[in-house]
């Protein structure tokens, strides 16, 4: 029989505000996908901060556009 296991996650962007991503790890959330850009030459202003920040809480992350 195969296992199959989930993780729980959720996707970000500057329209979320700060986001306490040590208290989103300790809710169970394992995963964020964080919001890079919106079409060819819009940054999300928060990228940056969101993805340090989430990688020193332990979480996996992946990006959005």
């Amino acid at each position: 029989m195969q296992s199959h296991r989930s993780l729980k996650g959720i996707d970000v962007s500057h329209w979320e505000g700060r986001i306490d991503f040590p208290e989103v790890r300790r809710d169970g959330i394992r995963i964020v996908y964080i919001k890079a850009s919106e079409g060819d030459r819009e940054v999300d202003p928060d990228f940056e901060r969101n993805y340090r920040e989430a990688q020193t809480a332990g979480l996996k992350i992946g990006s959005t556009s």
